[in-house]
């Protein structure tokens, strides 16, 4: 089964890991942001952050046989990701939904100011695809 998931929280892709290296110097990012500095190496990682959060509780219900790297339109990030099993995660995504509340996020990189520092049905949602 495939499944789109958006959230109002930024988890674009960026695959930024590890701790900042100030030998390392200016690069780009895997979502084309350029890192110059600690703060910016901060905010790379707290959207790679996220991103793995939502992976990781997709995973607690089932193996994932693929997952697409996030992608940003009009302050909504989705991803699509392809689940081994149809119907793992309830009718309507019920289960899915359930496991995301309350999950911590990290607010106030490139999303909206006032959102909550959690997950919740207001700002993740889940279609399937295909």
């Amino acid at each position: 089964m495939k499944i789109l998931v958006s959230t109002l929280f930024d988890c674009t892709t960026t695959g930024v890991v590890g701790r900042y290296r100030e030998e390392r110097g200016r690069f780009q990012d895997q979502s084309g942001q350029w890192i110059e500095s600690a703060e910016h190496w901060e905010r790379a990682r707290n959207q790679q952050r996220n991103y793995e959060t939502l992976v990781q509780v997709l995973s607690l219900r089932t193996q994932l046989e693929s997952v697409s790297p996030a992608i940003q339109h009009d302050q909504v990030w989705s991803f699509h990701a392809v689940t081994e099993r149809d119907g793992i995660f309830g009718e309507d995504f019920a289960a899915l939904r359930d496991d995301c509340d309350n999950v911590p996020m990290i607010p106030g990189l490139l999303a909206q100011a006032n959102l909550p520092s959690s997950l919740n049905s207001q700002n993740v949602w889940f279609q399937q695809i295909d």
